[in-house]
């Protein structure tokens, strides 16, 4: 389908698929492993179909994961990989229900959450979460061509999306 219609296709795998193995990500811990081939189905077969390139090297991949905030592939999202920071997901959606976890536990019906703790907590998370994409991309930057790097900072001044890596706007 990515051939034929690669929007329609970009749209089912950011708006349904991805959804679905981010809760899997969040809730099973130490899945990664397990979620490896379908890493390797998306980077061999629906971005070489998406983009109509026969290749995507490894700096190329980890662009594609970042937002569209920061210039580079998505709506809401990049391609995220189904692999990349699973266990820190899965810790960063377990540490704001540990405290009801426990009381659902204990059985404590009384006991209440403190709300504005996990309201900040969330927001702690949010903001690592941004810092560690921009750190990324920065060192990323490093490594990319001239014209792929121009091309992010020019994304980034005019909120454009660049829709592939062979240089095609």
């Amino acid at each position: 389908m990515a051939k034929t219609e690669p929007h329609a296709a970009y749209s089912a795998f950011t708006h349904g698929l991805q959804h679905r193995w981010s809760f899997v990500k969040r809730t099973i811990p130490g899945i990664s492993m397990l979620l490896r081939p379908l890493e390797d189905s998306i980077r061999n077969t629906f971005l070489p179909a998406l983009l109509r390139s026969h290749i995507i090297g490894d700096n190329e991949r980890e662009l594609l994961t970042f937002p569209p905030r920061l210039g580079v592939m998505g709506r809401r999202w990049g391609v995220t990989s189904p692999e990349r920071l699973t266990d820190k997901e899965n810790l960063n959606s377990f540490n704001p229900t540990s405290s009801l976890t426990e009381k659902i536990i204990a059985q404590d019906a009384n006991g209440e959450t403190d709300q504005n703790a996990i309201l900040e907590l969330k927001k702690t998370i949010s903001r690592d979460r941004q810092s560690a994409q921009v750190e990324s991309l920065e060192r990323l930057k490093g490594v990319l061509l001239d014209d792929t790097v121009r091309k992010i900072h020019t994304a980034q001044e005019t909120k454009l999306m660049v829709p592939n890596l062979n240089g095609d706007w």
